[in-house]
C-alpha cells in the first residue's frame, strides 16, 4: 500500500480505473457515478493550480462546503504537495475562520 492518500487513490485509479469513486446526486436527485479514472485527473488539475494560490509543502490549504462531490478532489489536491487540508463547513463563522 502506498504511503499517503494521493499516491493511494493513483494506486487504485491504476487498478480500478472503472470503479466508481463516489457516488453523486444532480438536481433531479439522480445518482451518477464518478470512476477513478474520471475523479484522478480533476484531482491533478486542481493540485497544478495551487501553488499559484501558495499552497505548498507545510502550508495549510482551506476549505469550506459542505458535504459534495468536489470535496474529494480538493482534500487530496490540498494534501498532496504536503500541505495541511484545513476542511470548514459552510455553517463556519467568521471568528473561527
Amino acid at each position: 500500500m502506498k504511503p499517503t492518500i494521493p499516491l493511494l487513490l493513483e494506486e487504485i485509479a491504476g487498478s480500478h480505473a472503472n470503479f466508481p469513486a463516489q457516488m453523486s446526486k444532480d438536481k433531479n436527485g439522480v445518482f451518477h457515478p464518478t470512476t477513478y479514472a474520471e475523479l484522478l485527473p480533476r484531482g491533478d488539475a486542481f493540485a497544478a493550480g495551487l501553488p499559484r494560490l501558495g499552497v505548498s509543502r507545510g502550508g495549510r490549504g482551506g476549505l469550506v462546503s459542505d458535504n459534495r462531490q468536489e470535496w474529494l478532489i480538493a482534500g487530496p489536491a490540498i494534501i498532496s504537495p504536503g500541505a495541511a487540508h484545513v476542511p470548514r463547513r459552510n455553517d463556519t463563522t467568521a471568528a473561527q475562520v
